[in-house]
């Protein structure tokens, strides 16, 4: 913060200190990316941010932050001053000030959403970089079966990539996201489905574990419980379900349908498995 003209910082300061006592917003441009918060430039003067401060939050993810930078480097965002300190001069932001209007979403649309973090469920995505953040932020989970179920792979979706997903509206939780094969989930897997047959592929995974899919393309799940096999024995059900070869093909009943993560939970009819003393 230091100029070798003292009239014209000491104008500087005046200006801002003004703008303090009004509760005047003002503009402030990011500049450079810190250990823990942002340099940036307001009213002539450097003056710094913390994450937890910036006009939007990543919460207990802020190691976002570095992913997010490039793209809100020399972006101007707003604040109020809090308070300006002299000896040695500190200016503190409220970037609080700052609001954001609603984002245009559109069902059905595709949308650029920069991986911001990654769970052991899937990764969280922003959608406010479609919009230069003009809108601030929009995260949203992409869960791990909902990429099962599409084209995405994991290098693609690294903390700091940007993928085109589809919006398909929103929860209590956030906004429901996934590509064409999701769309597809949501356009073929109709309500009248529970309780239907309906014929599931088995695939082996490089684990040697068995995935189940319903008409060879949507993941679904085979729990073996009382519920769904009243009379049978669970561990040799199990059992045969662990020695199903890649490539079967099983008469199951859709019991449940989880739109929000492209799942279907399905039972292997009990009509194929034989008489419940064999099992």
């Amino acid at each position: 913060m230091e100029t070798t003209d003292k009239t014209y910082l000491v104008k500087l300061i005046g200006n801002l200190e003004q703008c303090c006592r009004e509760e005047k917003s003002l503009p402030f441009r990011v500049e450079k990316m810190l250990e823990t918060g942002f340099l940036v430039k307001v009213g002539g003067l450097f003056s710094f941010v913390p994450f937890n401060k910036m006009p939007w939050n990543y919460f207990k993810f802020e190691g976002a932050w570095a992913a997010v930078f490039p793209t809100i480097k020399s972006k101007t965002f707003f604040c109020t001053i809090e308070k300006i300190e002299k000896d040695p001069l500190k200016v503190y932001l409220d970037p609080s000030a700052h609001h954001f209007g609603k984002m245009p979403l559109k069902v059905g649309k595709a949308y650029d959403c920069m991986v911001v973090h990654e769970a052991a469920y899937g990764y969280f995505v922003d959608m406010g970089l479609h919009f230069g953040w003009k809108y601030g932020s929009k995260t949203g989970l992409l869960h791990r079966a909902a990429i099962r179920l599409g084209n995405l792979n994991k290098s693609s979706l690294a903390v700091g990539k940007t993928i085109s997903l589809k919006y398909f509206g929103e929860t209590k939780k956030g906004p429901i996201l996934g590509d064409e094969a999701r769309a597809a989930f949501l356009q073929e897997i109709t309500d009248d489905l529970p309780g239907q047959l309906v014929p599931v592929l088995v695939s082996r995974e490089t684990d040697g574990k068995p995935c189940f899919r319903v008409n060879g393309k949507f993941t679904c799940s085979l729990p073996v419980n009382k519920h769904n096999y009243p009379g049978h024995r669970k561990a040799l059900l199990k059992d045969a379900l662990a020695n199903l070869k890649d490539g079967a093909i099983l008469d199951c009943e859709v019991v449940t349908i989880n739109y929000k993560d492209c799942e279907m939970m399905v039972k292997w009819v009990a009509s194929r498995l034989g008489p419940a003393e064999n099992f």
